[in-house]
């Protein structure tokens, strides 16, 4: 009896208590724009969405947050609509970040499972709900919203690491290197040591969505630029150099204008693929904070 207790407090009671505090909203459409909401079941909300064009029509992957379980699960579905099909991943627990790409003519998904410890890389059998457990790229592995980048003959992982949830359970950034996606050794990059971004509790530096390489040929890095609570807002940093030795990127102040359709809002996540765009937004804060009067996070409380 005890456990079964301990069970429906820390899922369905914990779960629709966050409800009030905690929202995503995922908009989604052509580069060129309008981008439109992407509603999710009652009970839930949609969040970290990978867009990908897959025979010439754009589909999402999303974490699909459930409050009455207190935890994600990853879901695809047309953005045309029609049913929202869920992903099976190797292990139980939560998952979210999707991140869903090319290589080698075959498409892989890279999650975040950071409760399981390991950094898992899964392919594609049946587009776009059955993938199969292809590779553990790691153990023992706190990571968050990994991302892959192939640059200069070698396989990139970006991601944002955790010691231990005992020192405030902050991340940093962290890179893995490897010549061989699917059979080489991962080698970590020097910066791992720096721990850039452990001061900021709200996992500020953290990617929020995959490398967009920009019409110029530069690399751009969605990231996280909260200061009061996680998902607050987000910034860009470009990649200046990424080499075995060295890590150099440069905050810019706005987006790139090839991303102008984003809504005027504090953002969470941005992806992009083949023309189309997807973004999500926190639209529910803590208890206790309000967004100041003239700020877009105001804007965007006031349409709710």
């Amino acid at each position: 009896m005890i456990a079964a207790l301990r069970h429906f407090h820390g899922t369905f009671l914990s779960g629709w208590w966050r409800r009030p505090t905690e929202h995503f909203t995922v908009f989604a459409g052509p580069m060129a724009g309008p981008l439109v909401p992407v509603r999710a079941p009652f009970g839930s909300y949609y969040a970290d969405p990978f867009i990908r064009v897959h025979q010439d029509e754009p589909w999402l992957f999303l974490e699909e947050f459930r409050f009455p379980h207190n935890r994600g699960r990853l879901v695809a579905r047309r953005l045309s609509g029609g049913p929202v099909l869920p992903i099976t991943l190797a292990g139980p627990g939560h998952a979210s970040f999707p991140c869903v790409f090319a290589a080698e003519g075959q498409l892989f998904l890279l999650p975040e499972t950071g409760n399981t410890g390991t950094l898992d890389l899964y392919v594609c059998e049946r587009f776009p709900d059955r993938w199969r457990l292809v590779r553990r790229l790691a153990d023992n592995l706190d990571a968050a919203d990994t991302v892959p980048l192939r640059h200069d003959g070698r396989w990139w992982f970006i991601t944002s690491v955790r010691r231990s949830r005992s020192d405030g359970g902050h991340r940093s950034l962290a890179i893995f290197h490897t010549e061989d996606l699917l059979g080489g050794a991962l080698t970590a990059h020097p910066v791992n040591t720096e721990r850039r971004h452990a001061a900021s509790p709200y996992s500020s530096g953290r990617n929020a969505g995959a490398i967009i390489p920009l019409p110029d040929g530069q690399l751009l890095r969605p990231v996280h630029a909260s200061q009061r609570y996680y998902g607050e807002n987000m910034g860009w940093n470009r990649i200046d150099e990424l080499s075995p030795a060295i890590f150099r990127e440069t905050s810019l102040d706005t987006a790139p204008a090839c991303l102008a359709a984003l809504p005027r809002l504090p953002l969470h996540h941005v992806s992009a693929h083949e023309g189309w765009l997807a973004c999500d937004t926190r639209d529910r804060v803590p208890f206790g904070l309000k967004p100041p009067a003239d700020s877009p996070s105001a804007n965007a409380a006031r349409t709710r």
